[in-house]
């Protein structure tokens, strides 16, 4: 069958006429105040057809940009098109439409280059950016990009954003597919009714069409979670079609049975057989264990002490695990590689062991409701302990045995038994009294200096960071580190020593001690100290530009943060005012409690924070604020000191 085509044809011809409708420059400008540049056309256009019998998809994009400040060539003269493995681009096109009259001239590129999409040094995969520079660009000109991107994998269709660094005119994106497919296209992230849908039917195919006007520039925020939690964009999967060549009903990702049935397709041929150099060293691991749990907990150790973590994604590479023998030899691995030497060496142990396929928290959807294999970005081991699931990250070297990493909390799991069994399970989320910190302050004032001595007492994910932190670090590094952990007071903290112990038992706790000073810190005036005891100012959240604001705030964990800080009082001195106790409580959110006592010696300030949910929802961002803002206050009050 021949290819079908929906491109536009001529973009790049040698004349345009302008648009008798088009609004001019100036008028753009008002519109869109500040802005260097402004998308007029951003469209995207996903064909699924059938060809010669087989199912195949390709995209057809056009990007068209108005620039509207006399230096926006500076920040706009480049074009970028992103491609794999998986996503093969042809076809590219680009010119720069030159005001000319009452029309534009047609200034073709001829400037392309393929570089490997920029990624962290540990990590290799098969993306590739092709470049595209534009000339002769003053303001007024437009930047055209025009491109075909082919999808190898039907499992694997584009998603569509319509936001991005700045405003769009119009935005759209459409679907083409033949009747007899079942096809989901779903709309996700806040606020989407500005987004408009329409279906056309022809004869023989069906056309989805997604389009959005006026579109603002998309807003990003560091506290947030990923942008798909948020931002308005189209998911496209294929459940079924009809198979022109035999009427046959095909399922593809018709639910999650489905998918497990896919992706159990890249592991059912791993670790078919035993590895003798695993055996001997799963033995030598184990002949001192008692129970599996212990067997489990030293097989874990040892591949977090010498299993390196490499990441090399090569088109089918990102879903195929490597066999547990080479994991073995090799001493690196990526996390796919991880789960399949833990598999194999507790296997080898004599307990059940599963694959798990799991997304992080960076994407928002669950494979219950969304089967799509872009659920998925990681793969971790599950190892059955007295009846119980103990999951296992071989790509984090400090995370204790039985804890969950902070990364995958509250998110489905994929546990893989067969082509057609798995489990779904719901990962925990940690609780906050997990994750404590006890921050304790002895002080003495003298004139308006403050010097004293603190320790620091860190369980859980604190710890756990802190000890990750140190982990390549020299010593000099280390006291810088410690100097800004124990930090304290205001900007002019001395740490005068310090010393810290990280415990090697199984929950890796940290203490640090350090001495300080903080001159110019305490407020005198005749007779009376005024002293502010909160020397730790920390929040339940942030609340800054919530306004307005459609994004959760995100946390990496939840968690309990103590102060406490006792006063010695001068000699001489008594206390005359203490501030009233506070304390405040949002459901779901977090508390906080602030007390101060005196037994005649001492001043003690008695401080509890808890922050007890990993995402703080738009909804609840007023009774929030009134809650930081009110912690915030409580944080100027200070204990007066009087002369006898």
């Amino acid at each position: 069958m021949k290819k079908m085509k929906y491109v536009a044809v001529g973009i790049c011809s040698l004349f345009f006429a302008a648009n008798s409708n088009a609004q001019s420059v100036a008028e753009l400008e008002k519109k869109y105040p500040g802005e260097m540049a402004v998308y007029t056309k951003y469209d995207e256009h996903l064909i699924i057809e059938f060809e010669r019998g087989e199912l195949v998809a390709h995209s057809d994009v056009e990007r068209e940009i108005l620039l509207l400040k006399d230096n926006a060539a500076n920040y706009f003269n480049k074009g970028s098109v992103y491609h794999s493995y998986f996503n093969r681009v042809q076809d590219i096109e680009g010119c720069t439409l030159v005001p000319n009259g009452d029309g534009y001239k047609t200034v073709k590129t001829k400037m392309f280059k393929t570089i490997p999409s920029e990624s962290e040094s540990v990590f290799y995969d098969d993306g590739k950016e092709t470049e595209v520079s534009f000339t002769n660009l003053t303001k007024g000109a437009k930047t055209v990009l025009k491109y075909n991107i082919t999808h190898n994998e039907i499992h694997l269709l584009p998603k569509f954003y319509f936001q991005n660094y700045m405003p769009m005119m119009e935005a759209t994106f459409s679907i083409t597919y033949p009747k007899g497919m079942d096809l989901a296209s779903i709309l996700e992230g806040t606020e989407v009714n500005w987004i408009k849908k329409t279906v056309e039917e022809s004869k023989k195919t069906v056309t989805v069409t997604y389009k959005a006007t006026d579109v603002p520039r998309a807003k990003f925020f560091s506290d947030a979670p990923s942008y798909s939690y948020y931002s308005p964009h189209v998911l496209v999967y294929i459940k079924s079609y009809e198979d022109p060549r035999s009427d046959e009903n095909v399922i593809v990702l018709k639910d999650a049975d489905a998918l497990n049935k896919y992706v159990y397709g890249f592991v059912k041929n791993v670790n078919r057989f035993e590895d003798k150099g695993i055996k001997d060293k799963v033995s030598d691991l184990t002949k001192d264990s008692k129970t599996d749990a212990d067997k489990a907990a030293v097989i874990y150790k040892w591949v977090q002490n010498n299993i390196r973590y490499i990441a090399f994604e090569d088109s089918l590479g990102g879903f195929i695990p490597r066999e547990a023998g080479l994991v073995y030899k090799r001493r690196f691995g990526d996390c796919k590689d991880m789960a399949s030497l833990l598999r194999g060496m507790c296997k080898a142990a004599g307990m059940d062991a599963r694959y798990v396929w799991i997304g992080t928290r960076s994407i928002p959807y669950s494979f219950k409701n969304t089967p799509i294999p872009g659920v998925f970005n990681h793969m971790i081991c599950a190892v059955k302990i007295d009846d119980k699931w103990v999951f296992l990250d071989g790509t984090d070297p400090i995370l204790p045995y039985g804890a969950i990493p902070e990364a995958i909390q509250g998110k489905d799991a994929l546990i893989a038994d067969n082509a057609d069994h798995y489990e779904a399970v719901r990962i925990p989320v940690t609780n906050g009294d997990k994750s404590i910190v006890v921050d304790s302050s002895h002080v003495q004032i003298s004139d308006n200096n403050m010097t004293g001595n603190v320790s620091i007492q860190m369980s859980g994910y604190n710890a756990w960071g802190i000890k990750s932190i140190l982990k390549y670090k020299n010593e000099n590094e280390k006291e810088e580190t410690f100097n800004r952990i124990t930090q304290r007071g205001n900007n002019k903290y001395h740490q005068a020593s310090f010393d810290y112990n990280i415990f090697d038992n199984p929950n890796k706790e940290v203490v640090i001690n350090a001495g300080f000073e903080l001159p110019g810190y305490v407020r005198k005036a005749g007779k009376d100290y005024y002293i502010n005891m909160n020397l730790l100012r920390n929040s339940v959240g942030d609340n800054t530009d919530l306004e307005d604001r459609n994004a959760p705030i995100e946390r990496d964990y939840k968690e309990v943060a103590k102060e406490i800080v006792v006063l010695d009082i001068p000699k001489g001195y008594k206390v005359s005012h203490l501030p009233d106790p506070k304390q405040d409580k949002l459901d779901g959110v977090g508390s906080y409690s602030i007390r101060y006592e005196t037994d005649g010696k001492t001043v003690t300030l008695s401080k509890e924070l808890t922050m007890d949910a990993l995402y703080i929802e738009p909804k609840q961002f007023k009774d929030f604020d009134k809650m930081v803002s009110a912690l915030q206050n409580n944080y100027k009050e200070s204990i007066v000191l009087t002369q006898d």
